[in-house]
């Protein structure tokens, strides 16, 4: 556990800069971290050294130089977007489909045409925000199931 450290490391790399992807991994199992509102919060100081909350988040790890200069030469302009080959946008073509989704719903369209042509058996979903505004994983085999769970969920 030599790079993994705890809630103040978490905190300055990911929390204080707003590099928070809301996912949640951090707060399942740790009491000094909650989801509330979209947002991650941090409930009272911990003085565990090498904790979850650090090791489960995504952004912890994940190095933009790194990934600028694999792909553009350069690193990372550090201005938000960054470098990019091209910009561009879809949206389902199906009304009910593009007004379910977030952003046009792009992905609930693929999904239900992999389905619906048997290129997959079923989708692993996020689900609707429980009462403790966590997502929840759930399995789809229908295009109306996918379609109800359409949407980003954080």
């Amino acid at each position: 556990m030599a790079n993994t450290f705890g809630l103040d490391e978490l905190s300055r790399r990911v929390l204080d800069k707003g590099l928070c992807a809301a996912c949640g991994a951090c707060c399942n199992g740790c009491p000094y971290l909650t989801a509330f509102k979209g947002k991650t919060v941090v409930l009272d100081h911990c003085t565990v050294e090498h904790g979850r909350c650090f090791q489960y988040c995504p952004m912890t790890f994940f190095n933009a130089d790194d990934v600028s200069q694999a792909l553009f030469g350069v690193p990372d302009d550090h201005s938000g977007i960054g470098y990019y080959k091209e910009v561009v946008a879809s949206r389902a073509s199906d009304r009910n489909v593009s007004e379910a989704g977030q952003g046009g719903g792009t992905v609930s369209a693929i999904m239900s045409m992999a389905l619906e042509a048997g290129i997959i058996d079923c989708a692993i979903l996020t689900g609707g925000n429980g009462a403790d505004y966590f997502p929840r994983g759930t399995i789809a085999t229908t295009s109306d199931q996918i379609i109800s769970s359409a949407g980003s969920k954080f």
